[in-house]
């Protein structure tokens, strides 16, 4: 995966090479005792471990963050804090992506987070908006692209 930096926040990826098994994206989950327990055993997620049964997956990965954005609602709002922390902190690198599928991150305050690039002629207007996972700072959008993509794009 290539990555670099244009003017002020812009990126480039290519999506040619799958990453098998690594995960490069930037900063997203730490660790808190005692949260979830109960969730575990009806969802399937523990918000303490938001790992658990995912052990041949590497940290950060597509996988991890579907698996989290799929059970977030099932979850209290310390307890979405606590696994959301627990993965951020973790993260390598933004977009995360597998194959095709890109899964674009932002972690911040905003009234709205829309990404204009080379798939929108750079025209937020018809940027990807982002969406934000209630009672989070978290701003999400998972896209697909062509496999040999590579887009500049700025947040």
């Amino acid at each position: 995966m290539k990555r670099k930096r244009h003017g002020s926040g812009a990126r480039a990826f290519g999506l040619r090479r799958a990453l098998a098994g690594l995960a490069p994206a930037l900063a997203l989950w730490i660790g808190i005792l005692g949260c979830g327990g109960d969730i575990a055993r009806d969802t399937g997620f523990d918000a303490a471990d938001p790992y658990a049964g995912l052990e041949g997956e590497a940290v950060g990965s597509l996988a991890v963050w579907d698996r989290f954005l799929a059970h977030a609602g099932s979850l209290n709002d310390e307890e979405r804090a606590v696994a959301l922390d627990r993965l951020w902190g973790n993260i390598e690198a933004v977009p995360v992506y597998r194959d095709s599928t890109v899964l674009f991150l932002y972690r911040g305050e905003a009234d709205r987070v829309v990404i204009a690039g080379d798939m929108n002629s750079w025209n937020p207007d018809r940027g990807i908006k982002l969406k934000r996972l209630a009672g989070t700072n978290l701003w999400f959008a998972r896209v697909n692209f062509e496999p040999a993509a590579r887009l500049d794009y700025k947040l």
